[in-house]
């Protein structure tokens, strides 16, 4: 038999805590004899369901409620008391945005002030990737916490992500977050459009909500997706491929690569430096005469 270098598992036990301590010893004894395994003491915890206990993620509890409801022939039941519940661990979400740089946190009155900021590395994306990995970071966290009584709270996390969003589209076309929106809404649903091979479609930011999923959906797994893969028509593989001069417009099959290590460093004062800064590209597929020529103003 093969297993995994660590595998993680929960046991519950109805019980006192000496129960729990000899179920313990057991399973690490059988552990030990027939599978040559060994159990980690330091990461092995006994918890109270009166507090919570941190698995795979979430934090998990067993409901001491005593709310009633009522079932379909209208009779009342404390249905909720012993029930094990899924919650959203504060930290998890919180550390996601630290994660991706999405927010700083200033102190205002000696209270905490959470303010979205803008994501360097994604401005000299294009429009859909940035929106594809805003709504690929919401949706992953999203799909893996659906299970969770609070998973609600994942949409704190995805108000911070939107405005961060917002604002690394302003910093990307230095425009304020008023004219972002304004300038890429429809019907009050902020999208970017893209060109695909069948035509022009467009990608909405994430707007479907974050309400707890009562059953697990079969097959289900917890990997998390991958944004979406466009066809760049920017890139230089496609440029290449094209085989057209961005300069001229001529046709060659010995295009040459003018490349720049920061947009910073341009001037604007040559025509390749020209189109580089209006493309917002440090590179540019050149003909051999636009290459010979391009420190020319």
């Amino acid at each position: 038999m093969r297993f995994p270098w660590a595998t993680h598992l929960i046991i519950g036990i109805i019980g006192s805590k000496q129960d729990a301590e000899k179920v313990k010893a057991d399973v690490k004894e059988f552990l030990c004899q027939k599978l040559k395994l060994t159990l980690s003491d330091e990461k092995t915890k006994i918890t109270n369901t009166e507090g919570m206990a941190r698995f795979l993620g979430y934090d998990v509890t067993v409901s001491h409620s005593q709310d009633i409801k009522y079932n379909t022939k209208g009779i009342p039941a404390r249905v909720y008391t012993g029930m094990v519940k899924l919650y959203v661990p504060h930290e998890k979400w919180v550390g996601k945005l630290q994660e991706y740089k999405a927010f700083k946190i200033e102190t205002v009155d000696g209270k905490e002030k959470w303010k979205p900021v803008h994501r360097g590395p994604l401005t000299n994306k294009l429009d859909i990737d940035i929106i594809s990995q805003y709504n690929a970071e919401i949706r992953g966290l999203y799909n893996f916490y659906r299970l969770a009584s609070n998973a609600s709270v994942i949409g704190k996390f995805a108000y911070i992500m939107e405005y961060s969003m917002y604002k690394t589209f302003g910093r990307k076309y230095e425009k304020s977050i008023r004219k972002i929106i304004r300038k890429y809404s429809r019907d009050g649903v902020f999208g970017v459009n893209y060109e695909t091979k069948s035509g022009t479609k467009r990608c909405s930011f994430y707007n479907e909500g974050f309400e707890k999923q009562e059953a697990p959906i079969k097959d289900y797994n917890d990997t998390l997706p991958q944004y979406m893969k466009y066809d760049r028509f920017n890139s230089l593989s496609a440029r290449l491929k094209a085989k057209k001069c961005e300069c001229c417009g001529q046709l060659t099959d010995d295009l040459r690569i003018h490349h720049v290590r920061t947009l910073k460093d341009l001037t604007g004062k040559t025509s390749a430096e020209r189109l580089m800064l209006q493309k917002r590209r440090k590179s540019l597929a050149l003909c051999p005469e636009c290459f010979h020529n391009r420190e020319i103003k």
